[in-house]
């Protein structure tokens, strides 16, 4: 018998994160390995929610723009984030903003790949912002600078790029004109008690997921 439905369980985003949707069953299959019992399973299953997992797959909104925040920092983890982005956005179309980041022992070629992954999806404007506590080599300023070159190579309009300093100044930047519907995605989430800070005080938000 079916323990659960996809869309009973909130990480699948009604089966849109397909990521979280493999998660789960290998979840399932470590469970009943273990000899735990269905019902058991199956409330796991559909009460294990974004709170749960912070910084992976939250969506929250504030004033009708939503706003996704995840760690994904790797080419195959952005890719699948990209997926659910998808998803999202044909659910309620609207703009797409993009805020990067990377700590300075990723190499060039490791953030081209990045970049080409977020371009394949079209947003409308990307802010790259700093990792101060992760420059690991780099210089301040150059891993902004490699994303603006490569976003440039990628085929984003100069004028759709901006650099922030942070996490928080990059969301300030990301909603100064962001409209009903529009979709901001943060890469790389790392400030989360500056960005709850910041959405709490900027305005009434809503979990989503």
């Amino acid at each position: 018998a079916a323990l659960a439905r996809v869309d009973e369980a909130p990480i699948t985003f009604d089966g849109a994160a397909r990521y979280n949707v493999d998660n789960i069953l290998g979840a399932i299959a470590v469970a009943r390995a273990l000899g735990l019992p269905p019902d058991a399973i199956r409330r796991a299953i559909t009460g294990f929610g974004a709170a749960d997992n912070p910084r992976r797959g939250e969506l929250v909104e504030r004033d009708g723009v939503r706003i996704l925040l995840d760690f994904g920092h790797n080419p195959d983890g952005v890719r699948a984030l990209m997926k659910l982005v998808d998803a999202l956005r044909a659910r309620r179309p609207g703009r797409l903003t993009v805020i990067v980041g990377s700590a300075g022992d990723r190499t060039d070629r490791d953030i081209d790949e990045v970049v080409r992954v977020v371009c394949e999806h079209r947003p409308d404007r990307v802010i790259a912002r700093e990792l101060p506590d992760y420059l690991r080599g780099r210089v301040e300023g150059e891993v902004p600078a490699v994303f603006r070159e490569a976003f440039a190579r990628h085929g984003l309009e100069a004028g759709a790029f901006a650099v922030a300093a942070s996490e928080v100044a990059a969301l300030e930047l990301a909603l100064v004109d962001a409209g009903h519907d529009d979709l901001v995605v943060m890469l790389v989430h790392l400030d989360a008690e500056a960005v709850r800070d910041f959405l709490r005080d900027a305005g009434d938000v809503a979990t989503l997921q």
